[in-house]
């Protein structure tokens, strides 16, 4: 046996001390990556300086253009209520239609009613009906999407007013009185489908509020900044849309921009140093863009039947 042999242990000590350094090495990168990926969101990420501050400021600027929904009579204890909590049978349609009268002073449905009010409406048979009953669907549908407080109660209520408009294109009898309708009513707009879509998104801020007050969780002010920014950002895209921008040009650091998918690697990082402007770009609005993709197409051909048969006569 060799000199350096003796003095190390020999072969086997030789590869005994490679190997504790070997673990000492990936020990250390260990405990630089778990450092990292622990304190790197406590340094870098989180919510900014500042950002409270400007968020609120531009949140409190679009909700200024959102008008305040119609008042209208208490929904308990009314005749629709009344209805509403009755068997859940076809042959009531003359009750409910009763409920209605003639649309103007009906009480608007709560979200949880709707969806059942409106399926009731669908299943009437409009050729059975009156004038007078007919115009008070429409004006009911119309009243429902001035005030609606979601895209639900938008578009069950464009659903069921559909029917009527599709009617009337072939029944001039009923052309007259969707016209009748928008004159003293309006015709629904585009920007109705906004207005819905921001009440929607208001309704649920309150929500994450109320989260946050019972959990004192930083996580839930990231996602409500985050929803926040995703929304602005998603109205100042479709407000440049509908301004007939040329969008062909990218958009400057502070213009709106389409909404872009990214990649696992964006989305990992932006999710793990949790900034708002990170998860509301890479998380909330690529939801938000294609949740809202179909319903608004839904949305503009409804507002498109109206305009054709109010400017019919």
């Amino acid at each position: 046996m060799s000199r350096s042999d003796v003095s190390t242990g020999g072969p086997s000590g030789g590869r005994r001390a490679v190997l504790r350094r070997a673990s000492w090495v990936v020990l250390g990168c260990g405990a630089l990556i778990a450092a990292l990926h622990w304190g790197g969101p406590a340094l870098f990420g989180g919510v900014r300086e500042g950002d409270r501050e400007r968020i609120a400021t531009e949140w409190a600027a679009l909700l200024e253009r959102v008008p305040p929904r119609e008042e209208a009579a208490e929904w308990a204890g009314s005749a629709l209520a009344r209805w509403h909590a009755g068997p859940r049978t076809p042959d009531r349609a003359a009750e409910l239609l009763g409920a209605l009268g003639d649309g103007a002073s009906a009480p608007l449905p709560p979200r949880e009613s709707t969806t059942h009010l409106m399926t009731s409406l669908m299943g009437v048979e409009l050729d059975t009906l009156t004038l007078a009953e007919v115009e008070g669907i429409l004006r009911y549908g119309r009243r429902m999407q001035r005030g609606a407080t979601d895209l639900l109660s938008l578009l069950s209520a464009a659903v069921v007013l559909d029917r009527v408009l599709m009617a009337a294109e072939g029944d001039e009898e009923l052309a007259v009185l969707v016209r009748s309708v928008a004159r003293t009513m309006g015709a629904p707009t585009g920007d109705e489908f906004e207005v819905a879509f921001l009440r929607e998104e208001v309704g649920l801020e309150s929500w994450l509020d109320l989260l946050q007050d019972e959990a004192g969780e930083d996580e839930l002010e990231v996602i409500e900044l985050a929803l926040k920014l995703a929304v602005l950002e998603e109205v100042r895209w479709q407000t440049a849309l509908a301004s007939g921008a040329d969008l062909e040009v990218p958009p400057g650091p502070a213009g709106p921009g389409p909404p872009v998918v990214p990649g696992r690697l964006a989305l990992y990082f932006e999710l793990w140093l949790a900034r708002p402007e990170g998860v509301a770009r890479t998380v909330i609005r690529p939801v938000i863009a294609a949740e809202l993709e179909g319903p608004r197409a839904s949305w503009l051909e409804h507002v498109a039947r109206w305009e054709a048969l109010a400017s019919g006569g």
